[in-house]
């Protein structure tokens, strides 16, 4: 593998030339360019106290991929544009690429399982987390995320320290020795992620369930998920007889103690006083709105509105 220097980097940097070679550039192995010639320029690294000096050959070339037509697959082009890639026609004005190419910058590799797993894994999670995976897979695909040890990971090389000697010879210009290999050689990792580390991200959710005796711990449940409540607003379901007998069947007592004990207030729609049943239709009927304004016609099944009510 060669190292380049944009030529208009290199004559900012005046660098002399050391020689001149003609050279053709093919796309991964599949597309040829024209045989251009470049000058390879050498180029010195040194630390601050010069105890560390280290040499390299390059090739400086106005750009490394001649231009090119795009492709007019969205998900493709989104990935070569990241990489500074644009594609030609293959054959007779035909674009073929998925058949015709093995891309390698098809394959993307995190050297963290729990990363990893949260690429991979259809499932909401935190908001942070989400938005880099949603961030993520509209440039990729997950499907061609794979684990590869931190040891093999070249872009750790600079985390981890080197000399300038060991940059020279390291991964960096010539990539690790397991990417010239074929891809069902490539090292595979047989750890297991970690699925308290994973499940940590993942988005809390609110339990829906009719309460009755056997389940009185949802509410405690949903404290243990989303923090300490510190006010309780419900009807009191005297207007539904069937609510009316299960209200009393629950051990109050219990709830009032544990209630009292996490300092939780629990205040009851008083259907006396008219004003509060008003304002709480008054707030149904904002939520209302809202919704009217951002779904529209659309119809949307339980999940989804919820997820689109926790983003409200």
């Amino acid at each position: 593998m060669e190292s380049f220097i944009s030529s208009d980097v290199a004559q900012g940097m005046n660098y002399e030339p050391i020689s001149k070679v003609n050279l053709k550039q093919s796309l991964f192995g599949a597309i040829e360019t024209d045989e251009v010639s470049c000058k390879n320029y050498v180029i010195e690294l040194s630390n601050v106290d010069n105890s560390d000096k280290c040499k390299f050959e390059v090739h400086g070339q106005n750009c490394i991929c001649s231009e090119m037509k795009q492709i007019p697959s969205g998900s493709w082009l989104k990935e070569f544009k990241m990489h500074g890639i644009k594609l030609t026609d293959l054959e007779n004005s035909t674009l073929k690429v998925e058949k015709e190419i093995k891309l390698l910058i098809g394959t993307d590799v995190a050297d963290s399982t729990t990363a990893l797993c949260w690429i991979q894994r259809d499932q909401n999670w935190g908001n942070f987390v989400q938005n880099r995976v949603r961030e993520i897979g509209s440039l990729t695909s997950p499907t061609v995320w794979r684990h590869l040890p931190g040891a093999l990971n070249a872009a750790d090389l600079v985390s981890r320290g080197c000399s300038g000697e060991q940059l020279l010879q390291g991964k960096w210009w010539e990539g690790p020795s397991w990417l010239s290999d074929n891809e069902e050689n490539w090292s595979k990792s047989e750890d297991d992620p970690d699925e308290g580390l994973v499940s940590s991200e993942k988005r809390k959710t609110i339990v829906t369930t009719t309460l009755t005796k056997s389940d009185e711990n949802v509410d405690w449940r949903f404290i243990a998920r989303r923090g300490r409540l510190t006010t309780v607003h419900s009807g009191n379901g005297t207007n539904f007889k069937g609510a009316e007998r299960l209200l009393y069947a629950l051990d109050s007592d219990g709830i009032l103690s544990k209630a009292s004990e996490e300092k939780i207030q629990w205040k009851f729609n008083p259907l006396s006083a008219s004003w509060w049943g008003g304002w709480w239709e008054h707030l149904e009927q904002m939520t209302k709105e809202i919704l009217r304004k951002i779904l529209g016609r659309a119809a949307l099944d339980y999940e989804e509105l919820v997820t689109l009510l926790c983003d409200c």
